[in-house]
C-alpha cells in the first residue's frame, strides 16, 4: 500500500510517500485508489505495517 502524507510532527516524520505493508490484505478491498484514508501502523520485523484502516 502506498500512503502519502503530511508531517507527523509526533513522530519527527517529514511529509512524504511511503510503501507500507498491510496486516490484513482484506482490508483494502473497500478502497479505490487516490482515498483518503486514517490509519494505524506498527513496525513488525522492522517493518511499517498497516493494521487499521478508517
Amino acid at each position: 500500500m502506498t500512503i502519502i502524507h503530511e508531517e507527523v510532527v509526533e513522530l519527527g516524520m517529514p511529509a512524504m510517500t511511503m510503501v507500507c505493508r498491510v496486516a490484513d490484505p482484506a482490508i483494502l478491498k473497500s478502497l479505490t485508489e487516490g482515498s483518503e484514508i486514517l490509519f494505524l501502523a506498527k513496525r513488525f520485523n522492522g517493518k511499517l505495517t498497516v493494521t487499521q484502516l478508517q
